[in-house]
C-alpha cells in the first residue's frame, strides 16, 4: 500500500480528533494534534505518540504495544493501530510486510517496509529525558543495549473487515518476530519464550505508568565503527557481533546510504582470520565492494598446486 499523501500537512477535516487526550509531547512544540495520541511534527518530519510504561522488567517481545500486550511490552501506546499507519503514511513512509513463516525454509522471513528511527522520551524531575529505542531494552546475554538498528514499517495485515490486525491483538513495534505488528525491528528474531533475547532495561526506565512519548521518523543513515582483533573477533561499536549481525546492519546501512562501505579496522588479526571472517560475511550476503579492510585487505583464495 501507498502511503498516504498529505493535504496541506494534515488529516483530512472529517478526521481531526475531537479530544486532546494526554498533554502535548513538550519536547515537540510545534507538533499539532491530528488524532487522540498521535501528533505530526511536519518540520522534520515526524510522528509523536502518547503512552505509558507498562513493565520495568522481564522479557518483552514488543518495545511498544496497543491495548492486549501490556503483559509483554515495555510501553503501552494510546492511539490505534489505524491511526498511527495513517500519520506514518502521512509523514511519507511506505508500509511494507511483516515477516511472515516460511514453511520450505523453516524460518520467518525478514519484515520489509520503510526504515524507521524511533525516539523515546519522559520526564525526569521535571525535565525531559530522551533515548534511543533501543536503550530501554537490554539483551539476555550480555545484560546491556543492544546495538542500534533501524525499524521497519511493516504495516501489520488487513483483516476481512478491513480493520487492522493489530488493532485486534495489540501487536505494536515488535522486537521479536510477529506476523501482525505495525513496526518491527529490522531482522528476524524468535518469539519462542525459550529464546527471547531482550528484557526490559529497568535501570533506564521510569516507573510503571510513567508517561512517555514516542517518535518516529525516517531512518538516517549511520556509520558503525568496526574492527577485527588480534583473537579474530569482529566488532561493531567495541562489541562482538556474528557475521550474522554484522552483515544485517552493514546491508541496512547500504539500503539508506547506497554505495556506503563498511571500514573494518585490521587490528593485530592473522591475515588467515582476515580471510575467514570476509568469506563468513560473503556467505551472509557482504558483497565484497561494501567493506574496506584497513591497513589490510583479505587475501584471495589460495591458489591450487600447478594453478596459475
Amino acid at each position: 500500500m501507498a502511503a498516504v499523501a498529505a493535504r496541506d500537512g494534515q488529516f483530512p477535516p472529517s478526521s481531526q480528533p475531537s479530544e486532546p487526550g494526554r498533554s502535548p509531547p513538550p519536547h515537540a512544540a510545534n507538533a499539532k494534534l491530528v488524532k487522540p495520541g498521535v501528533w505530526i511534527d511536519w518540520a522534520r518530519p515526524a510522528v509523536v505518540l502518547a503512552g505509558d510504561v507498562a513493565l520495568r522488567e522481564g522479557a518483552v517481545e514488543f518495545l511498544a504495544c496497543f491495548g492486549g500486550k501490556e503483559h509483554e511490552s515495555v510501553f503501552r501506546l494510546d492511539a490505534s493501530a489505524a491511526d498511527v499507519f495513517l500519520a506514518l503514511g502521512l509523514v511519507g513512509l511506505d508500509p511494507g510486510r511483516p515477516s511472515s513463516w516460511d514453511a520450505q525454509a523453516r524460518r520467518y522471513s525478514a519484515p520489509t517496509g520503510a526504515l524507521v528511527d524511533i525516539e523515546v522520551a519522559w520526564r525526569v524531575d521535571g525535565r525531559i529525558q530522551s533515548r534511543g529505542a533501543m536503550d530501554c531494552v537490554a539483551t539476555v546475554e550480555y545484560g546491556r543495549a543492544p546495538l542500534t538498528r533501524p525499524w521497519v514499517f511493516t504495516g501489520s495485515q488487513r483483516l476481512g473487515d478491513g480493520k487492522l490486525a493489530a488493532d485486534r491483538t495489540g501487536a505494536g513495534v515488535a522486537l521479536v518476530d510477529m506476523p501482525d505488528s505495525l513496526l518491527a525491528l529490522a531482522g528476524s528474531h524468535s518469539a519462542s519464550s525459550a529464546e527471547l533475547w531482550v528484557v526490559a532495561n529497568t535501570p533506564v526506565l521510569p516507573e510503571e505508568g510513567a508517561e512517555v512519548w514516542l517518535t518516529a521518523l525516517a531512518a538516517a543513515p549511520r556509520e558503525y565503527d568496526a574492527s577485527l582483533d588480534f583473537r579474530g573477533t569482529l566488532r561493531l561499536n567495541g562489541r562482538p557481533v556474528s557475521p550474522r549481525e554484522f552483515s544485517e546492519l552493514v546491508s541496512l546501512a547500504r539500503r539508506l546510504a547506497p554505495g556506503y562501505r563498511q571500514t573494518v579496522r585490521v587490528e593485530g588479526a592473522l591475515r588467515a582470520d582476515v580471510e575467514s571472517v570476509a568469506n563468513a560475511l560473503r556467505r551472509c550476503g557482504v558483497v565484497d565492494d561494501a567493506l574496506r579492510w584497513a591497513p589490510a585487505a583479505p587475501l584471495r583464495r589460495p591458489v591450487p598446486a600447478g594453478g596459475r
